[in-house]
């Protein structure tokens, strides 16, 4: 429950306002210089490819650095057995 509430004041306190911030940022460089936009475009489009094919490369390190607990301590898996049977 606090993980998500966290993950949500995370969303509003950071991702919102750096979106809007950016998009405030874009918009008044496309103004001043319409060229800009194809550039700009083209930049947002290889970022998102590259997020597309990286991210599933670099998440799961992410997560197999973290091993769960119960995988490893004999205890909770024989408690969590004791509950099945």
């Amino acid at each position: 429950m606090i993980k998500a509430l966290l993950i949500c004041l995370l969303f509003w306190v950071v991702i919102v306002p750096g979106a809007i911030g950016s998009y405030l940022i874009l918009r008044f460089l496309v103004q001043s210089d319409p060229a800009l936009y194809f550039l700009l475009a083209f930049l947002a489009g290889a970022v998102s490819v590259l997020v597309a094919v990286l991210g599933p490369i670099l998440f799961p390190l992410q997560m197999a650095s973290n091993p769960v607990r119960s995988f490893h301590d004999s205890e909770i898996t024989t408690r969590q057995e004791n509950k099945n049977a």
